[in-house]
């Protein structure tokens, strides 16, 4: 009865929307850290990431590398870059280089040879904001033991099919209708191991279905080949036949350069830059150097420099 019990009636309904109420403002009043933190919100927090060297690479002194970062949530336009050995600041690469991720370093041929280098990049104007190398790398003295940029006449032995010609001022093998067979070209060296680095410059011209690349023979005449196959990058040892050591699924036939590097341990298996793979051969000895392409592949070589790592 709403005359006998007013204020009874009055309070339950309160009470009904009091309840009503009460969670939505339990929802609309959490902390403000809790309703605007966003985890992927990092304007607040500028970063550099060094890309390469990162750790692990053997880079030698007299040679072009590319230093590469990223930065992001950042709007320094340029970077300072430095070197630093076994954790000690040695020298500045570049004092106010434009942020735009990549910075082309002739390393000097006077560089003490060590192990434990490492890349920082940092904001020009906040040296508080940098990163450096995940782990060190390495600067070494190289000798060039051999180089063809094949301006001259050629001097590599080739085999018995296929096709050998200087085209533009580079090196082509083709099948010349022998399509079944490998086709190659080999220089023999004056034996090397320990440390050494091996590039070549390759033009993918046409064919398909075949692989091409470079190889080093080893002194129990087995060659490891680096080859671009269809899909994918191999590394592989022909000796009484083919054996499959590595196999990176990746891309179509393409151009670009291929290097090989060994550390008296480990050969390492790098393309336009970018580290493909790695196969464990230990205190091998090596006795020559191979260009390669079979089927109907039709490829162009140039550039070719072997190097050795004075330790």
């Amino acid at each position: 009865d709403i005359n006998k019990y007013p204020q009874k009636i009055i309070l339950s309904n309160m009470n009904k929307y009091l309840l009503l109420l009460f969670p939505l403002f339990l929802l609309t009043c959490e902390s403000p850290e809790r309703i605007w933190d966003n985890p992927n919100d990092s304007q607040n927090n500028p970063v550099i990431t060094v890309i390469s060297p990162n750790g692990g690479e053997y880079w030698g002194t007299g040679l072009i590398k590319n230093i590469t970062w990223n930065s992001d949530y950042t709007s320094a336009s340029n970077v300072a870059i430095k070197l630093y050995n076994n954790g000690i600041y040695n020298v500045d690469i570049a004092n106010q280089e434009n942020n735009d991720g990549s910075y082309t370093w002739n390393i000097p041929t006077n560089f003490s040879t060590s192990f434990n280098y490492k890349i920082r990049v940092s904001d020009y104007n906040d040296s508080t904001i940098y990163d450096e190398s995940e782990s060190s790398f390495a600067i070494i003295n190289m000798d060039m033991i051999f180089e063809d940029d094949f301006s001259s006449n050629l001097n590599w032995q080739t085999s018995s099919y296929g096709n050998f010609e200087y085209i533009n001022g580079k090196f082509r093998i083709s099948s010349g209708g022998d399509a079944a067979y490998q086709h190659y070209a080999y220089k023999n060296i004056t034996p090397f191991g320990g440390y050494f680095e091996y590039l070549v410059n390759i033009d993918y011209i046409s064919g398909g279905g075949g692989g091409y690349g470079a190889g080093i023979k080893s002194a129990d005449n087995d060659i490891y080949y680096f080859l671009i196959r269809e899909n994918n990058h191999s590394f592989l040892k022909w000796g009484s036949g083919w054996t499959t050591l590595r196999e990176n699924e990746c891309c179509v036939e393409d151009s670009g350069v291929m290097k090989l590097t060994y550390d008296n341990s480990i050969m390492r298996l790098y393309y336009n830059g970018d580290y493909i793979d790695s196969y464990a051969i230990s205190n091998e000895t090596f006795l020559g150097i191979y260009l390669y392409a079979d089927m109907d592949m039709e490829i162009d070589y140039d550039n070719i420099r072997l190097y050795l790592y004075d330790l």
